[in-house]
């Protein structure tokens, strides 16, 4: 005759269903207290079921070792189970997108061209999946305005405005790429309040905006937990960690050994929206400026800064439904128009513009604003580039030094040559060689990638950089006796319209 813990497994089987992540993480759905739920097979949630049904079947509280040898057996299953890819807070099934509401009747949202609706269960083919410390969303109000955030933020001008609600709409989608919220602006500028605000938005928790981790499988790790990260009061970017943030908003791809008693390795990738904010404007490389939308704002004035974050954050609360209500209309809008609607060509993710153009008339903007107005942000990024790269700021006081004395402003020569042309005392008054012991400039040998960065971040300002790319050689070299040239920069005339 079966045991009690085998008789316990053959009456839970029938009511549990199992899938793995493609990384082989473990989860399991089931029902409880009338509710469908998902969990990680090993996670506290299924535990505190097994117990509980173990108890209701034998009048009997189940022995440690029993709990854990149900577990241990279901693993086995759920290792043979289907793949799925969950999501923490929001996952797009054919035509609708579905949210976690995370509250305690276990509903869910549920967007399409025809409306929003609350949702007691959703398919099973939408593995969404509540992590810890995660907080619901308020029930939204139908018909809510999205303009009463306005009174609670500090946002800047309208331009501003409008590429924060495109922000907050590309973050309210499961796509493969999102772009980087940059916020930056002095001491009492309102950068925490309106990171902390977005958060309990767009991905409610209990947390507030964290510190930068300095890992990338750290930062993987946050993402695996959270739809939304925000990182907040950052005085600057290495450049590993700008690679990593440029790879979490297209795909961050995370290497890590299973167990610390074996030598299994899983990989996993996730892809994230990102808050950033600090005092110094952040973006210093190219790369990173091509995926952020950047928002500078000026110090509160006095007669505005009465209210302490907590107070707004109070205030905020009280039009969270009606805000949420009136973001979900906007969807409604984005999923209505995104097949048809035709937008100029876009400099950063056209993605991301295409689905925000989608809304535009909803909101009342016109045509083709949304995009004007991202382009231009995006150029700017790419132009403090200048400010904040200490390599392309050099290039450009050189090349401004050399035409004010008359001399062509133009190289073309080795690497090497290259570091002793940045040290004319006149343009540079900097000592080239302590800069890259600093690691302010590149080395020698990673001059060539650290060019490939800068290069498109240039152009717009007249700065042509040829050669780092093998097969441009033919198309600068213009002195046949230059055997040794591997790379050749040249100040153009730039246009108008990129100046203005």
């Amino acid at each position: 005759m079966p045991n009690i813990t085998t008789r316990t497994v053959e009456a839970l089987e029938d009511m549990v269903s199992f899938f793995q992540s493609r990384d082989e993480m473990l989860y399991v759905r089931f029902a409880w207290k009338k509710k469908q739920r998902i969990s990680k097979l090993q996670g506290s949630s299924f535990r505190a079921y097994v117990q509980e049904f173990y108890y209701n079947l034998h009048q009997d509280i189940p022995p440690k070792a029993a709990t854990e040898a149900i577990v241990d057996w279901f693993k086995g299953k759920c290792l043979a189970s289907p793949r799925l890819d969950p999501s923490v807070r929001v996952k797009k099934h054919l035509e609708d997108t579905w949210f976690n509401m995370c509250d305690k009747d276990w509903r869910y949202l549920k967007v399409n061209k025809e409306g929003w609706t609350l949702e007691s269960e959703c398919p099973l083919e939408v593995p969404l999946v509540r992590e810890s410390s995660v907080s619901s969303y308020p029930e939204p109000t139908p018909g809510g305005d999205l303009e009463l955030l306005k009174k609670h933020i500090h946002y800047g001008d309208e331009d501003q405005w409008k590429l924060l609600v495109g922000f907050m709409l590309s973050v309210m989608r499961d796509e493969k790429e999102y772009p980087i919220l940059v916020i930056s602006g002095q001491q009492g500028s309102g950068k925490t309040t309106l990171s902390d605000i977005l958060m309990t938005l767009l991905d409610p928790h209990g947390d507030t905006p964290a510190s930068l981790p300095k890992k990338e499988s750290d930062i993987g790790t946050t993402a695996r937990h959270r739809h939304l990260l925000a990182f907040d009061n950052i005085s600057g970017l290495k450049w590993d960690v700008s690679d990593s943030l440029c790879k979490l908003s297209t795909g961050l791809s995370v290497s890590q050994r299973s167990l610390y008693t074996n030598g299994e390795l899983y990989q996993y990738t996730v892809t994230r929206p990102v808050i950033l904010n600090g005092i110094p404007n952040l973006v210093n490389r190219d790369d990173l400026a091509r995926r952020v939308i950047s928002l500078h704002l000026d110090k509160i004035p006095a007669e505005k800064n009465g209210k302490g974050i907590s107070q707004v954050k109070r205030d905020f609360l009280k039009d969270n439904a009606s805000i949420l209500g009136g973001l979900l209309d906007t969807l409604v809008a984005c999923h209505k128009n995104v097949d048809t609607i035709e937008v100029p060509q876009s400099k950063g993710f056209t993605e991301v513009a295409r689905w925000v153009e989608a809304g535009a008339a909803h909101l009342g903007w016109e045509p083709g604003e949304f995009t004007r107005i991202y382009n231009e942000n995006r150029l700017g990024s790419s132009s403090n580039l200048v400010e904040t790269n200490h390599l392309a700021r050099t290039i450009m006081k050189t090349l401004a030094y050399l035409k004010e004395q008359g001399s062509p402003p133009q190289f073309e020569g080795t690497y090497e040559q290259l570091i002793q042309w940045f040290c004319i005392p006149s343009a540079s008054q900097y000592n080239v060689d302590q800069a890259v012991r600093d690691k302010k400039l590149p080395t020698s040998y990673s001059w060539r990638s650290e060019l490939l960065r800068i290069r498109d971040g240039l152009e717009p300002l007249g700065v042509k950089i040829y050669g780092v790319d093998k097969r441009e050689f033919r198309q600068w070299r213009t002195n046949d006796a230059a055997r040794l040239a591997k790379v050749a920069i040249q100040l153009h005339n730039v246009p108008n319209e990129t100046t203005s």
